[in-house]
């Protein structure tokens, strides 16, 4: 879904779509998904990406600070329950609820090690797998799940209302 919202969203607005795929009846072959980050379309964001973002310009604990109850909605606060955007702290440039309120689907195929393996910005991650990196905890997971850190690997099919995804495009 969050492939398919992201080509739409660069047809609507006159980019270039980034991803191509194979159907598998009414859904995406996850596995047949490709990306082609020289067009200028809408995509999500890379796991080096993501967590670029969501530390900004100070190191910290979770996006914006080191007490979770002021920038992350998790199970300590929030009531099992998806909340508005905005009601917690900004991080340093500006991202609200990066960490918290729901996971953030990346591009990368999961890898436990990959910390030590991909150092390279530009880097995807690995080229094949049978997990998707989400990050940033969710209302339902302890805090420590929405640690700037934290990671976590689902099978593409995954569908929660506490999994959602953040958008980025190639402004060249």
């Amino acid at each position: 879904d969050a492939i398919l919202f992201c080509n739409a969203l660069s047809r609507i607005l006159g980019r270039n779509e980034v991803y191509s795929y194979s159907m598998n009846g009414d859904t995406i072959d996850g596995k047949s998904v490709k990306q082609n980050r020289k067009n200028n379309g809408f995509r999500l964001l890379t796991e080096f990406e993501w967590e670029a973002a969501a530390q900004g310009t100070q190191s910290c604990i979770f996006s914006g600070g080191d007490d979770a109850s002021k920038f992350a909605w998790t199970a300590d606060n929030s009531m099992n329950k998806t909340q508005t955007v905005r009601r917690l702290n900004p991080n340093s440039i500006g991202l609200y609820d990066m960490s918290g309120n729901v996971y953030e689907w990346c591009w990368d195929w999961f890898d436990p090690d990959a910390y030590h393996k991909y150092q390279d910005p530009d880097c995807t991650g690995p080229k094949k797998g049978s997990k998707r990196v989400i990050r940033g905890g969710s209302v339902s997971s302890p805090s420590k799940y929405a640690r700037i850190s934290a990671r976590v690997g689902v099978p593409t099919t995954t569908k929660d209302s506490f999994v959602g995804f953040r958008i980025c495009y190639n402004s060249w």
